[in-house]
């Protein structure tokens, strides 16, 4: 809000300051949502690593279960421990970013 802008401008913020005391704070929960999201689109990307890709030995976890799938038959025990591999780090990293992304949505609640 340009009230605080103004409020930090008065009591004689720097530029520098403003952004870093006041403004990047009220950023935080936006940037690492559109961190997370992005993360993920990343991360569940099939198509580009299949077709760029030459050799499956640098395809990404995600792709792997592909490998796993015959014409006839798969094996789904390697499937599921492949799925189990891919999906830790991306709890890892939404635990890591759910104290920022729950302060975002918390923070014009709180009246006082």
């Amino acid at each position: 809000p340009r009230e605080l802008d103004e409020a930090a401008i008065i009591d004689g913020c720097s530029p520098l300051r403003l952004f870093f005391s006041v403004i990047y704070p009220l950023l935080t929960p936006v940037l690492v949502t559109a961190g997370v999201l992005n993360l993920l689109g990343i991360w569940n990307e099939f198509l580009l690593p299949l077709y760029y890709l030459n050799s499956s030995a640098y395809w990404p976890m995600t792709l792997a279960v592909y490998n796993f799938f015959g014409q006839f038959q798969a094996d789904w025990s390697l499937v599921s421990a492949d799925i189990v591999l891919t999906i830790v780090p991306v709890i890892v990293v939404y635990l890591f970013a759910q104290r920022f992304i729950l302060s975002g949505m918390t923070a014009g609640s709180v009246k006082g």
